[in-house]
């Protein structure tokens, strides 16, 4: 693929990820942008790109995240889906009230 191919692509999944972002609950975007742009590469119009990044992301949730709790978690925790190694980097958000309140930072 040509450089200003993908980087049509690109864009053009950026302004079809933008009603998602919206509505959704808190995600990872490249999550979404991989399924759209897998769709898309295999032939897929817009509306069969977006349905099937929809699927992908429904399919990827885990049953808890459709909870008010998990929901509310993942407003104080971030993401509910971090990578492995992006989960060790980042201190929750009730470990770092808890640092704090002990004088740590």
């Amino acid at each position: 693929m040509e450089v200003a191919d993908l980087a049509a692509l690109l864009h053009a999944t950026a302004e079809h990820h933008d009603p998602y972002e919206k509505s959704a609950p808190p995600h990872d975007w490249w999550d979404w942008y991989a399924a759209y742009m897998s769709a898309r590469m295999d032939g897929g119009t817009v509306e069969q790109a977006t349905e099937a990044a929809g699927r992908y992301m429904r399919a990827a949730q885990p049953a808890c995240c459709q909870t008010e709790t998990c929901l509310v978690a993942a407003l104080v925790n971030g993401s509910r889906r971090q990578s492995a190694q992006r989960s060790h980097s980042v201190i929750p958000a009730s470990r770092a009230i808890r640092s704090s309140s002990d004088g740590q930072t």
